[in-house]
């Protein structure tokens, strides 16, 4: 499930293994409606400000910052202010 207001290029997948692995820019601003997936979540931030909402927390990240989340609790992503914000994000289902 692809979250609102990002773009993503699929960079890799091992199946065998349960990685995804994708290379996003987030175009939102504003507080976009949070999704779920199964596994786990690696978030690589490359260039600009994001904020990462989990469970009613935000946390925002920097670039060279990487955050660890849970992907069955509720998450959504924001850009901060109006320049280009992109990461890799990791997903493993195993």
């Amino acid at each position: 499930q692809h979250a609102a207001g990002v773009g993503e290029r699929q960079l890799h997948v091992h199946k065998r293994l349960g990685l995804e692995g994708f290379r996003h820019e987030v175009f939102t601003a504003h507080h976009p409606q949070q999704h779920q997936h199964p596994g786990v979540e690696l978030i690589y931030v490359i260039e600009g400000r994001l904020v990462v909402s989990v469970g009613g927390d935000e946390h925002t990240l920097q670039a060279g910052d990487a955050m660890y989340l849970r992907g069955d609790r509720p998450h959504a992503y924001r850009r901060v202010g109006t320049r280009r914000c992109t990461g890799l994000v990791v997903t493993a289902t195993t």
